[in-house]
Parts: structure tokens; C-alpha cells; sequence
């Protein structure tokens, strides 16, 4: 019994070292936040160093948010390649100010990840630009 329950321990601990070595290649997207000050708000890419991908940003139709037909609201999409890993995986973004509605991953292939997201009435997007801090790379939008 002893011996079995120090192999799942080991298996385990495996599986985990296995999952912390692929999140620190080159190019894995660390985090997505959404992020408010009183004048803007911000929807940010973490990836690891060296990246260098700024993200294909373009409008989209209804079609990417199908349940809010109807309302006046811009539907937008960023995809990025050479993405090999995603350390943050979550499906969903919480929205946390007023200006994006809704964030969602699109899709994920080989090494191309995309997220569709629905920005309120009247918003626009102001900036999309690309920050870099010691091993970490930033690209974010700025929303007003």
C-alpha cells in the first residue's frame, strides 16, 4: 500500500512539473486581464519573452456573440500565432468595468489563439500597442 501511494505522489508531482515546464517557453501567454482606470480601460496580454506578435485586431459582426443580437454593442476579435503554450486557460474573462461587456477565447489550434469580445454602446478602441518588461511581454488595448 505504502509503495502504491508513493507512485500516484510521484506520478502526480510528474504531471505537475510537466504542465510548469510548458509555461515557461518562450511565447506562452501567461494571463488575460481586463483592467479599469477612471478614464480608460485596458484588456491585457501577458506572454513570456521573447514574442514578438502584436495581434491581429479586427471588428466582427453579432455572429461572435449570438445571444445579444439586437443591441448596439461593436464586436471585436484578436488573434495571436506562435503562441505554444496557454498558462491561462480560462474560457471566460470577467468584464470588471463598463466598457467591455464580454471576453471570451475563440479559439486555440496548434499555435494560434483568438478571443472575440463585445464592447458597450458608443465605446471605442483608442490604442493597441505593445509593452515590454524584463521577461514579459504586454500587448494591450485601451478602450474609451
Amino acid at each position: 500500500m505504502r509503495t502504491a501511494s508513493a507512485l500516484l505522489i510521484m506520478i502526480f508531482c510528474h504531471c505537475l512539473s510537466g504542465n510548469a515546464q510548458q509555461c515557461i517557453q518562450p511565447g506562452s501567454l501567461v494571463s488575460v486581464r481586463n483592467i479599469s482606470t477612471e478614464k480608460y480601460e485596458y484588456i491585457v496580454f501577458k506572454f513570456l519573452k521573447p514574442f514578438s506578435d502584436k495581434g491581429m485586431l479586427s471588428s466582427g459582426t453579432a455572429e461572435l456573440f449570438p445571444f445579444n443580437k439586437g443591441k448596439k454593442y461593436s464586436y471585436h476579435k484578436i488573434a495571436f500565432t506562435n503562441v505554444p503554450n496557454l498558462c491561462y486557460n480560462k474560457l471566460n474573462i470577467k468584464a470588471t468595468g463598463r466598457r467591455l461587456v464580454d471576453f471570451k477565447i475563440q479559439q486555440k489550434t496548434d499555435n494560434t489563439v483568438s478571443y472575440v469580445f463585445e464592447l458597450a454602446e458608443g465605446v471605442k478602441i483608442t490604442g493597441h500597442f505593445v509593452k515590454q518588461y524584463q521577461d514579459l511581454y504586454y500587448v494591450k488595448i485601451r478602450l474609451e
